[in-house]
């Protein structure tokens, strides 16, 4: 394949491109020239106002670890509550276990015994018709 020939405005344009890039290349070498070392004043501005910004930040650091003290300090109470709790459901319970295999006590016999013989006296009652002011009117007799 035969190759695209260059006309004179093709080679005029890339020269004048190539002489602006020229130009950049050279302007961006000069702008990297070395900042002078800052003076004595300089200096001192410099650290002053870092000592301001590590100040601030120390006192940010201070106001946080204060909250988060008392932050501490409140879970730390609830923890304890907490805990004490727990030893009293847990001494509750290993008070309990004893009492599970106990028999039953003999007084709540008697008491179910009692109430089956109440149960009795009023079917009774009502089998011959009369009310329970009508027994107690003649037992006061």
């Amino acid at each position: 394949m035969p190759r695209a020939k260059r006309t004179p405005a093709k080679a005029k344009a890339e020269k004048v491109e190539k002489a602006v890039n020229e130009k950049v290349v050279e302007e961006k070498v000069k702008e990297k020239t070395r900042k002078p070392y800052p003076s004595i004043d300089e200096r001192i501005a410099l650290a002053d106002a870092k000592i301001q910004q590590l100040e601030k930040l120390n006192a940010t650091r201070q106001a946080l670890v204060e909250k988060t003290a008392a932050v501490l300090a409140e879970r730390q109470e609830t923890l304890a509550k907490s805990q004490s709790a727990l030893d009293k459901v847990r001494a509750r319970r290993e008070r309990l276990i004893p009492s599970k295999d106990k028999p039953a006590k003999a007084h709540r016999a008697r008491k179910s015994e009692q109430d089956q013989q109440y149960q009795e006296l009023l079917s009774a009652l009502k089998e011959k018709g009369t009310s329970m002011e009508e027994l107690l009117a003649s037992l006061k007799k």
